[in-house]
């Protein structure tokens, strides 16, 4: 299950990448993505979505918040950490 979840934060990161907005707990939490969506969608609400199958009026347990943000800042990490050694 877990392989799962990195595999979603990790998708996510490379469009928050391809649409040009930073890695970090704002974007994430409140960053927009734009798309065929009835209404705004934040890309946590995507990782949400794809990871738990809930939505955006579903409520969210505490470890599921703490998982999530918990697993996008060890991506973030894991990705800082592979650019400062390409450089």
């Amino acid at each position: 299950m877990s392989s799962e979840m990195n595999l979603i934060v990790g998708t996510c990161c490379n469009t928050m990448q391809r649409n040009g907005v930073p890695l970090n707990l704002d974007s994430l939490m409140f960053g927009t993505i734009t798309g065929d969506f009835d209404r705004e969608q934040t890309y946590f609400d995507e990782i949400v979505s794809e990871y738990c199958g809930k939505f955006q009026k579903d409520t969210l347990t505490s470890y599921e918040i703490m998982r999530i943000i918990q697993i996008f800042r060890a991506e973030v990490r894991r990705r800082e950490n592979e650019q400062a050694y390409t450089k």
